[in-house]
């Protein structure tokens, strides 16, 4: 009982938190309010980790063990098929206006560096500075957006660290159907603890191509559980599915669902993962109404040419399954190899060793890329230990190279560090989400 008291004590903060007042009417989405998010939920995590947003769901007695797997980035077993290189992604990199807007206030100086608005989202990626040269620990801030002069309506942001050091990225995800021009005002009052007014007009644009918006209406029922897909919208620059999940009350003890998280996997028609991305335009949109039930959105890399329909995979922790870290030497010959489970691995191929830094060029050869993006460096010596995570936390970019970045001169002392857990596919909650008859 103790233990359904703290998960139904964690949903309700949760809720609270995401449905506060000054939130919904302001649309302002700060730092804080974010940490005030992973502090409610993250207490028992350690704190060297990093945060990924795999596509998880679960019972409500679990809803604790939802958000833990969601920051733990945990990693899941199945047969590597090998196929996933051949699948090809829209690069989204090539959807981006370059912009190039300055403004220095409270000495920081915030450059908007480009933009991107394919009909169904915003990113808005900028740099941020100190004009003391002092270092800023994080440059994310507190936002609030007009659309061609008035407040913006039916829309959520959600920032994150950038790819690269002292840059963020704001995630904009729009609810209703915009115009393809308009005029964006993009204001931050606040980055870390400095107020300030950092306020930029942008010409917004939309990227040549249609939106294509599904209706799947896929239900798929085992015991207690009830998984909905609502709907898909196919945009140029990614894949978004609303989904909701449900209970019918009557708990069963033996189910192999009881008390289980579970994690989902979407693949095309030829087994391909389609890679979700990391946690933008997500952390807002997880809302909670009545008993167990539960909806959310989450955004996935756009292939090149959409398949006529997506497969959803299920699958739960094993049996007595426990985090467990595993490390290599940084001085093994090349490639090393991280074994994640039996049949899942993360590879670093290429080392470089920069001025103050340690780079590792790395690809992940398996499933749930993006659940299992997670790796961190670890100093051991003279009997002690000390962690290095990279300087932020890239989302795990498909068919492209991937670093992380480290600020750590390089030693022979240092050690490479990713996670070993295993899952099993639930095939019972598998099904199949058709893309025909867009609305």
């Amino acid at each position: 009982m103790r233990r359904i008291c703290f998960m139904t004590n964690k949903l309700i903060e949760l809720k609270e938190i995401l449905i506060e007042e000054e939130v919904r009417k302001d649309l302002e989405f700060t730092s804080k309010d974010r940490e005030k998010v992973l502090n409610s939920i993250h207490q028992p995590i350690k704190q060297n980790r990093r945060i990924n947003a795999p596509v998880v769901i679960a019972s409500s007695l679990s809803v604790a063990l939802i958000f833990l797997l969601v920051m733990s980035s945990t990693p899941t077993e199945r047969k590597n098929t090998g196929r996933e290189e051949q699948i090809e992604f829209v690069d989204q990199t090539n959807l981006f206006t370059e912009l190039n807007q300055t403004v220095e206030n409270n000495g920081i100086k915030v450059t908007l560096q480009k933009v991107m608005y394919d009909g169904s989202r915003i990113l808005v990626e900028y740099e941020a500075e100190s004009s003391t040269g002092e270092e800023l620990e994080r440059v994310t801030g507190n936002y609030r957006l007009t659309v061609n002069g008035e407040k913006g309506k039916d829309l959520t942001l959600s920032p994150q660290e950038g790819d690269e050091k002292d840059t963020a990225v704001v995630a904009i995800e729009l609810y209703k159907e915009f115009p393809e021009q308009f005029e964006l005002g993009f204001n931050i009052n606040k980055i870390e603890e400095q107020n300030g007014t950092w306020n930029f007009n942008i010409p917004i644009q939309q990227v040549p191509g249609k939106i294509k918006r599904f209706e799947p209406k896929s239900v798929v029922k085992k015991d207690h559980l009830q998984l909905s897909i609502n709907e898909v919208i196919a945009s140029q620059s990614a894949i978004k599915i609303r989904y909701e999940e449900s209970e019918n009350g009557k708990i069963d003890r033996s189910s192999p669902l009881y008390n289980k998280s579970v994690i989902y996997e979407i693949l095309d028609p030829k087994g391909n993962e389609i890679v979700p991305i990391s946690s933008r335009g997500i952390s807002l949109d997880w809302v909670s109404y009545g008993t167990g039930k539960h909806a959310t959105t989450t955004w996935y890399h756009a292939p090149k040419e959409l398949p006529e329909y997506l497969v959803l995979k299920a699958y739960i922790p094993k049996q007595e399954s426990q985090s467990i870290s595993i490390k290599k030497s940084i001085n093994e010959s090349l490639p090393i190899v991280l074994n994640q489970d039996a049949t899942n691995k993360l590879v670093i191929s290429k080392i470089k060793k920069k001025e103050g830094q340690v780079w590792l060029h790395y690809s992940i050869d398996g499933n749930l890329k993006q659940a299992r993006n997670w790796l961190s460096l670890k100093l051991e010596k003279d009997g002690e230990e000390q962690y290095f995570q990279p300087i932020s936390f890239p989302e795990y970019k498909p068919n492209q190279e991937n670093i992380a970045k480290f600020d750590v001169n390089f030693s022979e002392n240092l050690y490479i560090v990713t996670e070993k857990i295993s899952f099993e596919e639930f095939e019972e909650l598998d099904m199949k989400i058709p893309l025909t008859d867009p609305k």
